[in-house]
């Protein structure tokens, strides 16, 4: 087994970096456990069981998004982790790619700095507000979700 540090070890940047759900709840925006480690990558792709903690799965990304991740503690290693607000666009991107629910209405949103939110949305063309229109209906809100959508989102 090969710890992932080691595996997303890059000559002048990291191979990868853990993000989308995995980070998420790393960082306390989900509360869920999960049983594979996603790990955005320009040069990985598919499932690795030999991996530990794996098993983690491999998602490739575009070189114009590898940013807003920095070494933490991850699982007994110390691995590239994405900031909470860069691993929800993360998530949001990869989602609408694939058609899979996104589940906005699971994400703690006071765990968010929502104005680096915004400067990473914008440095990376992601648009999570339309994300949230989307799910409008999202049910039982919390009261940064209210927030969110009276101070940013159009009536509808």
């Amino acid at each position: 087994m090969t710890p992932l540090s080691d595996r997303l070890r890059g000559r002048l940047q990291p191979l990868g970096y853990v993000s989308y759900r995995s980070a998420l709840v790393h960082h306390g925006v989900v509360i869920d456990s999960l049983s594979v480690v996603q790990v955005a990558s320009v040069e990985l792709a598919g499932r690795d069981d030999t991996t530990l903690p794996g098993p983690v799965r491999f998602i490739p990304i575009a070189r114009d998004l590898y940013l807003g991740y920095e070494l933490q503690p991850f699982e007994g290693d110390v691995v590239p982790v994405a900031s909470p607000e860069k691993a929800l666009l993360d998530w949001i991107d990869w989602t609408e790619q694939t058609g899979v629910d996104p589940r906005l209405e699971e994400i703690e949103w006071q765990e968010l700095d929502l104005a680096r939110l915004d400067r990473l949305a914008a440095a990376t063309g992601i648009d999570y507000l339309l994300a949230l229109r989307r799910v409008h209906g999202l049910g039982q809100a919390s009261h940064d979700q209210d927030r969110l959508r009276r101070d940013r989102l159009p009536s509808a």
